[in-house]
């Protein structure tokens, strides 16, 4: 019951968090830049959250898989190489589907719109890319009994980007690219601290 506490407590603080970064970041936006520009963020993020998709499904059939198997999963040579399997295409997956996103996107404006394409909507397709990552992980880290550790690595991410980005737009005056190059950046570390204290111990949990 305990565990069961704790874990609901994070995800729960993980929400407000998530939920604060709305709250606080859109009026800021809007008084910095300006609502035309506010909305070009916001459209560029929604393209940028259809990389948490583009795996397919397959989150779903590498938790099944380590459900399968009792005590200690990744011991089992079936397990560790179907899971490999599934690990990897979920990494294919979501790289093939960035790059589609980024493409079209410089298409679009490039191309279609004959204007200048931003480097900062790469930036911020890319961060969701690798945040997509970084939830998906946290599921198999879940089904492995790692789940303390999991929802705390989600919530310091949360709360670190929040926590950056307020004085980035309030007293540093940050403009769509500067914040979407933040949002990489914490996107970046979090992957890698959550590999370096998790992961450690799990090889085949590695992104590289």
């Amino acid at each position: 019951v305990r565990r069961l506490v704790q874990f609901f407590s994070t995800a729960a603080l993980t929400q407000i968090v998530l939920m604060l970064s709305q709250v606080i970041l859109l009026p800021i936006q809007i008084r910095l830049w300006g609502q035309e520009a506010t909305a070009a963020w916001y459209a560029a993020l929604a393209l940028a959250a259809i990389t948490t998709v583009v795996d397919c499904g397959l989150r779903t059939a590498g938790h099944a898989e380590l459900m399968r198997f009792a005590g200690q999963p990744m011991e089992d040579p079936a397990a560790r190489d179907y899971f490999g399997q599934v690990w990897g295409w979920i990494r294919i997956l979501v790289s093939v589907g960035t790059i589609a996103l980024i493409a079209g996107d410089f298409f679009r404006s490039s191309v279609l719109h004959g204007g200048h394409y931003e480097l900062w909507r790469a930036a911020l397709t890319c961060a969701y890319a690798l945040e997509t990552v970084l939830i998906i992980r946290i599921v198999y880290l879940d089904t492995l009994g790692y789940y303390r550790g999991a929802e705390i690595s989600y919530l310091f991410f949360a709360a670190s980007r929040l926590v950056l980005a307020i004085p980035a737009l309030l007293f540093f005056r940050f403009q769509l690219a500067g914040l979407a190059w933040l949002f990489l950046a914490t996107s970046v570390f979090a992957l890698a601290l959550q590999g370096r204290l998790l992961c450690r111990r799990i090889p085949v949990l590695r992104v590289f």
